[in-house]
């Protein structure tokens, strides 16, 4: 087995709190391994303040990593899901999925306590259609604006009065210590979270099977189940960062449920589907959710 492991990471403080968990959870198991954790920064990083669609979707976030991990300068990669492309290159591979943190999106604001609560106007920070398309369904009144950055730099807006409100996922703000700034939380059945939300990968090189075994310790059937259903709503979909897709997935009763969104731009028409079935089925249902969408016309709203 191997002694010394580098972890790829982008440099955010959440990235590296991300690696952190992992570095932790493995030394648990092998306590003599040594384990250094390597800064990578990515194209979405260097170019934080313009909208995600404008350069090449959600591959920016992992792009460079994924260069790092082929030319074997790290050993693996720490990723959040929803960060991760439906379309991974062939030499690399997800070895582990954690067990999901909360997969709902948070409200912080330090006026209001509800999105329901603002007034017509209101300034509500958003980088994500998926959220800004369900903002406007539940409050078509308020003004979404684009919000870029790191937590850190998102908070920092909303404290210096830039937004009147801003969305962010739970799972971040939970593992940076940040509960107490969430006001209040969407059900993931009626604001659905992206696809991946709250879920952490381990990536590697598919032929490394020394790593393989070692990141296996990490990986949380489960959670990887519901991460599959809702990762073939989107190959099906053909989605990316700019398309207002979501998925949720979740195991009860031995059964696999699945709840999945296309909504369009202004917020008028949001497209539903739910799926239930075998868990070992995850990715039929994910697949027939997509097709329910696109028979409901989701083609349609997506070419917007």
């Amino acid at each position: 087995m191997k002694d010394r492991l580098i972890i790829g990471s982008r440099g955010s403080r959440l990235a590296i709190a991300q690696s952190e968990i992992v570095k932790t959870l493995l030394l648990s198991h092998f306590p003599s391994l040594q384990i250094e954790i390597q800064k990578i920064q990515t194209s979405g990083d260097k170019l934080h303040t313009e909208k995600i669609y404008k350069f090449g979707g959600k591959g920016v976030f992992v792009k460079e990593i994924e260069e790092a991990l082929l030319s074997n300068s790290i050993d693996l990669a720490v990723h959040s899901m929803k960060d991760v492309p439906t379309d991974i290159p062939p030499a690399l591979e997800i070895a582990s999925i954690l067990k999901r943190e909360d997969a709902s999106d948070a409200f912080l604001s330090v006026t209001y306590e509800r999105l329901e609560d603002m007034p017509k106007g209101s300034r509500i920070g958003s980088s994500s259609l998926r959220r800004h398309v369900q903002i406007l369904e539940r409050n078509p009144n308020v003004d979404v604006c684009d919000l870029r950055g790191n937590v850190d730099t998102r908070l920092k807006k909303l404290d210096n009065d830039e937004y009147d409100a801003i969305i962010l996922a739970t799972a971040g703000l939970n593992r940076l210590g940040l509960r107490a700034r969430i006001q209040s939380h969407f059900s993931v059945e009626t604001f659905t979270p992206a696809i991946g939300q709250g879920a952490m990968g381990v990536e590697c090189r598919s032929d490394d099977i020394a790593i393989k075994k070692i990141v296996q310790c990490l990986h949380h059937e489960p959670t990887a189940l519901c991460v599959a259903a809702e990762r073939a709503v989107n190959q099906v979909l053909k989605g990316d960062c700019h398309s207002p897709i979501g998925a949720y997935a979740y195991i009860a009763h031995a059964q696999l449920h699945l709840h999945a969104m296309v909504g369009s731009l202004d917020g008028k028409i949001i497209l539903n589907t739910y799926q239930c079935g075998d868990v070992s089925d995850a990715v039929m249902l994910g697949e027939l959710a997509a097709k329910q969408l696109l028979k409901d016309g989701a083609a349609t709203l997506l070419r917007e």
